[in-house]
């Protein structure tokens, strides 16, 4: 481990940032007391901030994310309970039109969900970080909330194939698909353009050392 530890003062900012995020991944309080006491200091004697605006930059853009998260997913609950309620209550009540919005209204807080999700999925991805990971270390409720979303996803997306596997057996027009990469590419822009202007490089910037050439 002394090895290790005189090697720390060699880390890039971007290495120094990944070993940080495990570290508070674990609650490893000793390994983010050594990263910051081996951080190279500026002449104003702060860590450096090319590693400690990557760890404000990821907070920020995490919980960002996850109250974007819990608004969709609170909405869906409520009109899903509305909805519940007009399947198991009087057939005249509470009519076609409400039904059909409180329908639409749904689907839209679905939507949002999936794209949300994936959006700021691809931005962790472009950075090599672990979307999953983020979420246990900084908002662990929403992390269940997703495990349950990505199988409802896959479930319906099984579902959808079947079908139209089944209608193009029988030389039906194939099912339309809404076509959500638009939006996911414009909340995975958002997320890039935040974490440019408050680190101050690119989405996977190609001027900062790899990983690994500090030789750990």
């Amino acid at each position: 481990m002394k090895k290790l530890e005189r090697l720390y003062d060699r880390l890039t900012p971007e290495e120094r940032f990944q070993l940080a995020l495990e570290a508070l991944g674990r609650d490893d309080d000793d390994e983010m007391e050594l990263l910051f006491l081996t951080c190279p200091k500026k002449v104003y004697s702060l860590p450096d901030p090319a590693f400690t605006d990557r760890l404000k930059a990821i907070h920020f853009i995490t919980i960002g994310f996850c109250l974007i998260w819990e608004f969709a997913y609170a909405g869906r609950s409520i009109v899903g309970g509305g909805l519940s309620a007009c399947l198991s209550g009087p057939k005249e009540f509470p009519g076609k039109e409400q039904f059909e919005k409180l329908w639409d209204a749904e689907s839209k807080f679905a939507k949002d969900l999936k794209i949300g999700w994936r959006g700021f999925s691809a931005f962790c991805q472009e950075r090599g970080l672990n979307p999953e990971a983020l979420l246990k270390t900084f908002f662990p409720p929403v992390l269940e909330q997703v495990k349950h979303e990505c199988e409802r996803w896959n479930k319906q997306a099984e579902f959808l194939e079947q079908a139209q596997r089944e209608r193009t057996e029988k030389g039906g027009k194939p099912l339309k698909i809404s076509n959500l990469k638009g939006d996911i590419e414009s909340v995975r822009n958002t997320f890039a353009e935040i974490w440019e202007e408050r680190v101050g490089t690119p989405l996977g910037g190609k001027n900062e050392r790899g990983a690994g050439e500090a030789g750990l």
